[in-house]
């Protein structure tokens, strides 16, 4: 995932984060950092 990918990733997650009216604070940004990296972690990978 390249720079630009990952920078709309990190918005569209606050986006969602956002609009389910999730509080700040360390347990959102847990669950922002994962988020964003889940699909990271699959960019590049064939698919069966």
């Amino acid at each position: 995932m390249n720079a630009l990918e990952l920078q709309r990733t990190a918005y569209t997650v606050e986006c969602f984060l956002n609009a389910l009216c999730l509080d700040y604070g360390p347990a959102r940004t847990v669950i922002e950092e994962w988020l964003v990296r889940w699909p990271a972690r699959y960019t590049g990978r064939a698919t069966a």
